[in-house]
């Protein structure tokens, strides 16, 4: 499992750093980073920078820190370093902005999909330990049952197993096991050892593809294909069961999105709504001065969109006349950029809203009187009406506690979600929603406001709260708005997706 070129032929050195090199990484630039000891010239612990043409471009010595391990990029563009006694984040101008105590000699450490850190023992120990941004243990993996070794390079795998080199130390005299597999309870699922072979990295190749190497798995569980908005990148996208993009739209400041019957994605951007095919034309397209975040298809063809600024409910005809509109704000009024993000028309005609900035949802008749009001502390981003009559809820971060809530048609709340309470995973704010036919809820993790690469995108978990499902890809995506699942039967334009 060693790493090499596919090829197998050499293709140059890196020259001058003198010293004691532990850790070797190439950017994504080309740039080489070496890390150790008393390296270009330097004293102590340090790293050095090479250009492409193995020029030093970069050095660094990091004062108070012995013996540093491995460096690794996170998702955030910072990096993460091993050392005896902790563990430091850097960020790109190589300055300490984070160092989180753990005991030992560690080995390496990397930024999960849920925004922990997995960091290995190093020598002389032998444990992998999961840390919060609070630097709490919350999961660890001992090797108590091996007889000899050290925990020191791993590498995460898509299904949440994690294989492990067990250092057996220096020399030939050496017999034991090398390489490890654990699942996400701590239990070996498969082990390897080479007579007088002492591992110190790992890297699975199998299913290996692309020009770079991950630092931790997209997604745990099992996988689903999946259309999803990305509000701050501006893009809507396809992605398949296995994690891979099959498609992508540029749609400013999208929110809301819908995958029609005919294959079609319905969803806003930013002062507009569109259809689009899978061809990337444009069948339906409506432009506003207002801000626009929500849309929605109705059985009769027609789509529903909801005007943020303007506080209009509209009813808009294939051919992009406006057959209906339900006034919330007097004429003229601007309801500002907080007044209104997803709404829904229901089956009888009425419609929920959620009133983002005053913190409530409101469902309203046909003809725009309020019949009924749902306080949403934190700001309402999502609603969702179910079939027993409950509404489903997502709330954001204004009040520091990003939660969802289900709420019955007396106003109690049956079933809640609260920030910390899945194991492992931070909310962030709590955006689109999709209920399964299963009981099980899809829900999107927006990580704006400055918690990009903190935790997963997509979050799946059951009635009882248990985590089936998470999906990340923070190189790619930023802040996931809105998500709706497609190996999940039902017609959308027909009300049987309760997203």
């Amino acid at each position: 499992m060693s790493h090499g070129s596919a090829t197998g032929i050499y293709a140059g050195r890196t020259k001058g750093a003198g010293g004691k090199s532990y850790s070797v990484y190439r950017t994504s630039d080309g740039h080489t980073l070496l890390t150790g000891d008393d390296l270009g010239g330097q004293k102590g612990a340090c790293l050095v920078v090479y250009d492409r043409a193995d020029t030093i471009v970069e050095r660094k010595v990091f004062d108070g820190l012995t013996m540093l391990r491995h460096l690794r990029p996170t998702p955030e563009g910072t990096y993460l370093l091993a050392a005896i006694g902790q563990v430091v984040e850097l960020d790109a101008w190589w300055n300490i902005i984070r160092q989180t105590k753990v005991a030992g000699n560690l080995f390496k450490a990397v930024r999960l999909a849920n925004g922990n850190i997995l960091c290995s023992s190093g020598p002389g120990a032998r444990f992998l330990k999961e840390l919060n941004p609070y630097g709490e243990v919350v999961r660890e993996i001992r090797g108590d049952h091996l007889t000899e070794g050290s925990f020191t390079g791993f590498q995460l795998q898509p299904d949440g197993h994690v294989v492990v080199a067990n250092w057996l130390g220096h020399g030939p005299d050496h017999d034991g096991t090398g390489l490890v597999e654990y699942d996400r309870e701590g239990s070996i699922v498969w082990r390897y050892g080479r007579p007088h072979a002492s591992f110190v990295e790992v890297l699975v190749l199998d299913g290996l593809s692309g020009k770079g190497l991950p630092t931790a798995p997209v997604q745990e569980g099992k996988g689903h294909h999946f259309a999803c908005t990305d509000y701050t990148a501006g893009k809507v996208f396809i992605v398949d069961a296995e994690g891979k993009f099959e498609w992508d739209y540029a749609a400013a400041a999208c929110n809301d999105l819908w995958a029609l019957p005919n294959g079609n994605l319905l969803f806003n951007t930013g002062h507009g709504v569109k259809e689009v095919t899978r061809q990337k034309a444009v069948v339906f397209n409506y432009e506003s001065s207002s801000e626009i975040y929500a849309c929605q298809r109705l059985t009769n063809g027609n789509t529903f969109i909801g005007e943020c600024n303007a506080g209009r409910l509209l009813e808009i005809a294939p051919d992009g006349k406006v057959v209906k509109e339900v006034p919330l704000l007097p004429a003229g009024k601007d309801g500002g950029h907080l007044y209104m993000r997803n709404a829904r028309q229901l089956a009888n005609g009425s419609y929920l809203v959620a009133h983002y900035g005053e913190q409530v949802v409101r469902e309203y008749d046909s003809q725009g009187r309020k019949v009924r009001e749902i306080p949403a502390p934190g700001g309402p981003h999502s609603v969702v009406r179910l079939p027993n009559g409950n509404t489903l809820i997502a709330c954001a971060d204004m009040r520091g506690s990003p939660h969802v809530i289900e709420v019955d048609e007396k106003g109690e709340t049956v079933w809640e979600v609260k920030a910390d309470e899945l194991p492992g995973i931070h909310l962030k704010f709590m955006a689109g929603l999709q209920r399964l036919p299963n009981g099980n809820t899809v829900m999107a993790n927006w990580l704006g406001h400055g918690q990009f690469g903190q935790a997963p995108h997509l979050i799946e978990i059951t009635r009882d709260k248990r985590v089936v499902w998470t999906y990340f890809d923070h190189q790619t995506m930023r802040t996931v708005s809105s998500v709706q699942l497609l190996d999940v039967p039902g017609d959308a334009a027909q009300g049987e997706v309760w997203h």
